[in-house]
């Protein structure tokens, strides 16, 4: 077996020939001058070449020198050994062709050659290569024993060349593209932050555009809503004051008439004048009220379903508050109440003393209110309720609560004027 020589991994074993053992430091080896460099680079051509080979190859127009492949920084494969991996390896003595059986790692080499017993000097008399403990009684016997023979160096792996390096060439294949796949994969993992960030942020001002609409068509439609009640007023006020026009202009007539002695006519005349008008009179009440009915409707819807889905409570006095439950007495306090969903709903704060210890109760309140009619009964909703800290996020409190799991005490009572109460503790 051939020996290799190192370069960059030792100084006392760098430049001297080494008898590897194991086929994979071969495979390391540069293509072009055989030496194994620490770092080193796979050509697509499947040629491995040294630093130094490489940047001359470079340097002259980026050709393989054995095939005269073209390559570039994208489709190379850049290996690096480690200090410790060729000490690592399994070498055979540099004397094994004198009869030196030692085989073992590397790192021993340096010691093993300090009392090695198969180094070979030149007879001074017949210039033939005589071991070194042999060589007295070579010269004592007249040069007339034998020099020493070459012994092969042993290796004790039976390696099939034209399978491995077809192996070889299969294994640099895989490798070049797992390289470049994870190189694809890593340029994709670097744009997709960037991709992220893009589309939230896309996603907010979409949020925000849909938002300002949503806020533009309610402000519109409650614009619509009270320009809708004027116009009602305004029609009640135009016609109201069409009739006391008409009615004086026919009392005016009336009173002309009985000046001229038609007394009888003019009662009759008057009758039904007066049951005319109160039949007009009647009709625009009706009218009037419908519109005020529809125009109710209208602002009730918007205030059911175009209203607050939230209801943020920002409670003042808690010094004063906890400072009286911490007293022995159990405190409760109540936010001011707003509809939400149609829903006539406050929140309540409770402080109160259990077992030694101070007791926060949190609980959402639901009064009685105008559109209760038309809303879902049993409350069965899901809703989040909460505490926010104004300064520390890690002392916030949100939970979701299920409150079909207490449909049994979800109805307010009207008659008594109670509450439905879903507490959270």
């Amino acid at each position: 077996m051939s020996p290799f020589f190192i370069s960059g991994f030792s100084d006392t074993l760098d430049w001297r020939p080494l008898y590897f053992q194991e086929t994979s430091v071969a495979h390391s080896a540069c293509s072009l001058c055989g030496v194994v460099s620490r770092n080193v680079v796979r050509l697509p051509c499947d040629h491995t070449l040294c630093s130094e080979c490489h940047e001359e190859s470079q340097r002259r127009g980026s050709t393989c020198p054995l095939d005269e492949a073209s390559f570039a920084d994208n489709n190379i494969v850049r290996l690096d050994f480690s200090e410790g991996y060729i000490l690592e390896r399994t070498v055979a003595c540099g004397n094994a062709p004198n009869g030196c059986d030692f085989i073992g790692q590397a790192s021993r080499l340096v010691d093993h050659y300090k009392q090695c017993m198969f180094h070979v000097v030149l007879c001074p008399r017949c210039q033939s290569s005589v071991l070194r403990t042999e060589l007295v009684g070579h010269c004592k016997d007249g040069c007339s024993s034998a020099s020493t023979t070459p012994v092969p160096i042993p290796y004790y792996l039976n390696v099939n060349y034209d399978n491995l390096e077809i192996t070889s060439s299969e294994r640099k294949r895989e490798t070049l593209k797992i390289s470049q796949d994870l190189s694809r994969l890593q340029t994709r993992l670097n744009q997709w932050p960037e991709e992220v960030r893009a589309l939230e942020k896309n996603t907010n001002k979409e949020l925000k555009d849909a938002t300002l609409k949503i806020s533009d068509h309610l402000s519109d439609l409650h614009t619509s809503v009270e320009q809708c009640r004027e116009d009602a007023r305004e029609a009640t006020r135009n016609t109201k004051e069409q009739l006391e026009a008409q009615s004086s202009r026919l009392s005016e007539k009336l009173v002309r008439i009985e000046t001229q002695g038609f007394a009888a006519a003019n009662k009759e005349l008057k009758v039904a004048i007066e049951d005319t008008m109160e039949t007009h009179i009647q009709k625009l009440r009706e009218q009037s009220e419908e519109h005020m009915n529809t125009t109710k409707s209208v602002s009730d819807y918007v205030r059911r379903y175009c209203g607050p889905k939230k209801l943020h409570w920002y409670f003042k006095g808690w010094e004063d508050f906890k400072k009286s439950a911490l007293d022995g007495e159990s405190k409760q306090t109540y936010s001011p109440f707003l509809y939400i969903c149609g829903y006539n709903i406050c929140l309540g704060i409770q402080l109160k003393q259990k077992e030694g210890q101070t007791v926060l109760g949190l609980f959402m309140c639901i009064r009685p209110g105008v559109n209760d009619s038309t809303l879902e009964w049993p409350f069965s909703k899901s809703y989040t309720l909460g505490v926010i800290h104004p300064k520390d996020k890690a002392k916030r409190k949100i939970d979701d609560v299920d409150a079909s799991k207490y449909s049994d005490q979800a109805v307010p009572f009207r008659c008594q004027n109670k509450a439905v109460i879903l507490a959270l503790e």
